[in-house]
């Protein structure tokens, strides 16, 4: 059985933890390094070997000590054994994983996102572009694969895990829909490319009676701003105004939504349309590059007015918005991270 260690700083995301479920499934034995936010949600019968990382609320010299010595003493270790880094919490990251590449220690790294890495500056994008170079490069979708410029090495497609792990804490419990009126779900931060500044114009074009609810951060002032935009006729739901909602909260907040809406316009691989597709909460979206993996053509819509008459053709009579089923998307998710490591043999 061949080992494999996955690094995974990101406090919020349980992407690492899928990932290490999709691996283990596959044979191979795993050992997760996850930040300390992240082990409560790890589900006990999970067969990983876990390492933490410091926790953000982590500060002063005993803090510093451990994010400089914990990632380097990693990288120095099982150089013939593969070492997938999901994410960089800083440059540090990119330059000791890049290091350990050339010193040639069996290194990957999950490019989320190609296009939001150019815009980075100084030692942060430095550093990332040093490991591009030197790792092997793994992207979620073939038409991200030319925006790694500086990779030596052919990048490679993996598919997204789906969350298994959260799909479970969801169906832990009975839940029946809330409230008189539908409720559709917006997952995610209020920012443009996620569609923030549009939710409003889909609400006054949308003919159907629905209230929305937002599961995702979001400044006071934002939810004040929107909540006056949609008006008296919807009411804006906030389950996790002032505290960062736990998996399960969200999972479960999401089950009790007739849709998802996702005006997205530039996401990569979006992990809420995942989630969504996990829990089988249907997603109706805007036509971008990032939707056409999971969602099905009639599910798509150009602009705010198409996307407002998709919401009220639904609620009218629903339809399967997905294009592929979670059993699907976790088969090949599982192949091809696989093939993948396998590579790197």
């Amino acid at each position: 059985m061949k080992s494999v260690t996955v690094y995974d700083p990101n406090h919020l995301n349980p992407y690492g933890r899928e990932l290490a479920r999709i691996l283990s499934g596959s044979g191979f034995r795993i050992r997760l390094w996850i930040s300390e936010e992240q082990v409560s949600s790890i589900p006990p019968s999970t067969s990983v070997q876990l390492g933490l990382l410091p926790g953000q609320g982590l500060h002063g010299l005993i803090g510093f000590i451990r994010r400089v010595v914990l990632p380097l003493r990693l990288a120095m270790s099982r150089m013939r054994d593969p070492l997938v880094v999901v994410w960089t919490r800083d440059s540090w990251d990119g330059l000791v994983f890049g290091l350990r590449a050339i010193a040639g220690g069996k290194t990957a790294f999950v490019h989320h996102n190609p296009v939001e890495g150019r815009g980075r500056n100084g030692w942060a994008r430095r550093s990332q572009e040093f490991l591009e170079k030197h790792a092997r490069v793994l992207v979620h979708q073939a038409r991200l694969a030319p925006m790694v410029r500086r990779s030596r090495y052919p990048v490679q497609i993996v598919v997204h895990p789906p969350y298994r792990q959260i799909r479970d804490l969801a169906f832990q419990d009975e839940i029946t829909e809330a409230g008189n009126r539908p409720r559709l779900a917006f997952v995610g931060a209020l920012r443009r490319d996620k569609g923030f500044d549009d939710l409003s114009d889909v609400a006054s074009m949308s003919d159907a009676s629905w209230d929305l609810l937002l599961l995702g951060p979001a400044p006071e002032h934002e939810l004040e701003s929107l909540s006056k935009r949609l008006g008296d006729e919807r009411k804006l739901i906030t389950p996790g105004r002032g505290h960062r909602l736990s998996d399960k909260e969200l999972s479960t907040a999401l089950r009790t939504c007739r849709l998802m809406i996702a005006p997205y316009t530039s996401v990569t691989e979006s992990g809420s349309i995942n989630l969504a597709l996990s829990i089988g909460t249907p997603v109706l979206a805007y036509d971008s590059p990032g939707t056409y993996a999971l969602l099905n053509s009639s599910s798509l819509s150009k602009d705010a007015a198409g996307l407002a008459r998709l919401i009220d053709k639904f609620l009218e009579s629903p339809w399967d918005t997905f294009s592929v089923t979670f059993e699907e998307r976790e088969r090949s998710s599982s192949d091809s991270w696989k093939k993948a490591l396998e590579s790197l043999a």
